[in-house]
């Protein structure tokens, strides 16, 4: 479980992503909103995860999804919860 949280956590799409979540102002403005908004799914999500609360966190990983579309992490994240 703690690999999973891990994962939630460290999963950057791009160097501005990472720089977006590091709480910096490089890139568009519409990145940084997005990143920031998903890098709060992401706690929650890992929350939800570590709480046993596995359907919630499928939901919450989906929204992070919808936000960076085509992230592998987002997709292997949603597999492992979903699996439980």
């Amino acid at each position: 479980m703690t690999k999973l949280i891990m994962i939630i956590k460290d999963s950057p799409a791009s160097p501005s992503a990472a720089a977006a979540l590091a709480g910096t102002t490089d890139g568009p403005a519409n990145d940084e909103g997005s990143l920031s908004d998903a890098k709060g799914l992401a706690k929650e999500a890992a929350f939800l995860f570590q709480n046993r609360r596995f359907q919630e966190c499928v939901e919450i990983l989906s929204q992070i999804f919808d936000k960076k579309r085509g992230d592998a992490k987002v997709l292997h994240n949603i597999a492992i919860a979903e699996y439980f």
